[in-house]
């Protein structure tokens, strides 16, 4: 947009009042005219902005906040065409200059009229001129531009960059996003940062409030869902340190799974960090259905894994029962991990006659292969399972926004349990038999054996020798000794997976001439039918609507640990040697002391010492 065309500079006239208060100008008096023109005389021709004077000057507008006069400064350069910038602000007051000429003498101040609440223009002649001088800016002069007055227009951009980047958004997400967003206006790093600093800032202040919603959460879920377990503690200032969850129809659903519990610990990243405790099961369908949730202030350890599992065991009784297997030693349930900051002192505490394999620590947790139970016709079944092709699912399939508040993470992992369950059983309805994926297994097995041979060893019926057709990879056949009354086999796979392997499908189908619909309705688990989904998943969790929740206005957030955290510290700058160091002439890096090349400050007193210490030790050897 062209300039406005140069008039005569108009006087202005000095108001009456002290230079406190707002004064009315008069651009038509001839004695303000002389004393402006006397104090700029050596400057270039001013031209009045006529456009900012009708806009500001002829109407008398007050404004009730900062945030509209930005509106209508907006309004104003778009139709001058010509820019402000705020050269200074503090509190309700705020002073703008002219950006698109050099060294102008534009300037305009706003602020609030003594004893009342509202802005004003400062309509001053010693804070406030109107015109512009000098010379037009350069087009790429972009300098301190739209400084504060992108408040407020940045943050729809990170609600939405948030839908689209997994994690926080970064500065340069922040303008990308704004470049095609917000063609006028394009933010520089530095406002950007500023930006996501305010977020931040919004979002710990939220994640303090939410800290008072968890209790009545925990309250009004008890409700919704009578007989579950909700526990929590606090200290003696009210601050919360621990929270348990674990909804009723787990006391019923555990008889309905594969009995192999899976424990986890995953460090939060919010900035009241904390350490979430996950226990999930498995299905005979081999979905994931998470039984619990903990979180607790402290890093892993073994007091809070003695505080989870004595909670999860006075919820679940199932965990402590009897096997029903008069051949194994252990109780129904195992336990594996790949935790182990105090998970097996705090098993051995709270489960002592359960059997539980963690990963490094346990000598049959990490063997894919299942001779162990050959060693040991104790152990229970473990279906298959062991800690490093479980965890990393239950982790892939919770993914709970570990950088969200307390409130946030129980809340969305109630939700996943509801959203797991639902989708469960609408993949069961209406079906009936074994599952897909175990008769698909069978029938496999059922073709590879036709050549295999059986022969009795005691002639009681009970123990068959089974020879695999083929030779192995070291040149000899394999066989394998099976026991049909215990349902076992030194292969491992059918004590240990309640399904028959390879081997008693060939005496199924060679020795005992069975259908394979016989195998299916005699032979496998329970667990891997449909009819046991369906009963399993035939009651949900009602969920708690965060809009009806009143926070309690006394629990306070968890008190920063006084250990440093586990993990690797955090990393320091790394100091660059110069290019240059062994020439000094041609260093780029100048000590501000005594003006040399090739060192700082720092390493300039080093060698101060140095000099001195060699300086003394030639002394000492010419004495």
């Amino acid at each position: 947009m062209s300039s406005p065309e140069q008039t005569p500079r108009p006087s202005r006239k000095r108001g009456s009042g002290d230079d406190n208060g707002p004064s009315s100008v008069d651009p038509n008096d001839s004695d303000t005219k002389m004393s402006i023109e006397g104090k700029f005389e050596d400057a270039e021709p001013e031209v009045l902005d006529e456009l900012f004077t009708e806009m500001f000057f002829d109407e008398e507008r007050t404004y009730n906040a900062l945030t509209e006069i930005d509106q209508a400064i907006d309004a104003y350069e778009e139709r001058s065409g010509f820019r402000l910038i705020i050269s200074k602000s503090a509190g309700s007051a705020r002073t703008y200059k002219c950006g698109s000429h050099v060294d102008c003498r534009f300037r305009v101040k706003f602020g609030r009229i003594r004893g009342e609440d509202v802005i004003v223009l400062k309509k001053s002649v010693r804070n406030t001129f109107p015109y512009h001088t000098g010379p037009p800016a350069p087009p790429t002069a972009k300098g301190r531009a739209h400084k504060r007055r992108l408040k407020g227009k940045l943050e729809p951009l990170l609600d939405k960059i948030l839908t689209t980047k997994d994690g926080l958004p970064r500065a340069k997400d922040v303008i990308d996003a704004a470049a095609s967003e917000m063609e006028s206006l394009v933010p520089t790093y530095s406002q950007t940062y500023r930006a996501l600093q305010r977020v931040a800032a919004t979002r710990r202040e939220q994640e303090k409030k939410s800290f008072q919603m968890i209790i009545p959460y925990l309250q009004k879920f008890t409700t919704l869902n009578p007989g579950s377990t909700t526990r929590y503690e606090v200290d003696d200032d009210n601050n919360l340190n621990k929270v348990f969850v674990c909804p009723a129809i787990m006391q019923s659903s555990m008889r309905l799974v594969c009995p192999v519990m899976c424990l986890e610990a995953t460090p939060l990243k919010s900035h009241w960090k904390g350490t979430l405790y996950v226990a999930s099961v498995k299905t005979g369908c081999d979905d994931v259905y998470p039984v619990a949730i903990s979180i607790m202030n402290e890093d892993e350890n073994e007091a809070d894994w003695n505080w989870f599992l004595e909670h999860l065991r006075s919820a679940i009784d199932v965990l402590a029962m009897d096997h029903p297997q008069e051949r194994v030693s252990y109780k129904y349930f195992s336990f594996v991990s790949k935790c182990k900051n105090g998970l097996q002192e705090a098993l051995e505490n709270v489960f002592p006659q359960n059997y539980f394999c963690i990963e490094g620590v346990s000598p049959h947790a990490s063997k894919s292969t299942c001779f162990t139970w050959l060693d040991d016709p104790g152990l229970p079944p473990r279906y298959g399972i062991i800690p490093s092709n479980w965890c990393e699912p239950v982790n892939i399939m919770f993914d709970l926004p570990t950088d969200g508040s307390w409130l946030c993470v129980l809340d969305e992992f109630l939700g996943k349990m509801l959203e797991n369950i639902s989708m469960s059983r609408d993949k069961h309805r209406g079906k009936t038999g074994v599952v897909q994926s175990t008769v698909d297994l069978l029938k496999k097995h059922w073709e590879d054996c036709a050549g295999f041979k059986i022969w009795e060893i005691h002639g009681n019926g009970e123990i068959f020798r089974v020879v695999r057709d083929g030779l192995s990879a070291l040149g000899n056949s394999r066989s394998y000794n099976i026991d049909i009354i215990n349902m076992t086999c030194e292969c491992g796979e059918w004590q240990e997976h309640g399904v028959p392997c390879i081997d008693a499908m060939a005496y199924f189908r060679l020795r005992k001439q069975v259908s394979l619909e016989h195998v299916f309705a005699h032979h496998v688990d329970k667990n891997y039918t449909h009819e046991n989904a369906r009963e399993l998943l035939r009651v949900g969790i009602m969920p708690v609507c965060m809009d009806h929740i009143v926070p309690d206005e006394t629990t306070l957030p968890p008190k920063p640990p006084t250990i440093r955290a586990s993990g690797p510290p955090k990393k320091q700058r790394i100091r660059k040697r110069s290019r240059f160091a062994h020439e000094p002439e041609k260093s780029t890096i100048v000590c501000s002391r005594c003006r040399q090349r090739g060192h700082n400050v720092r390493t300039c007193i080093a060698r101060e010492a140095m000099a001195e210490s060699v300086d003394n030790s030639v002394e000492s050897e010419s004495e």
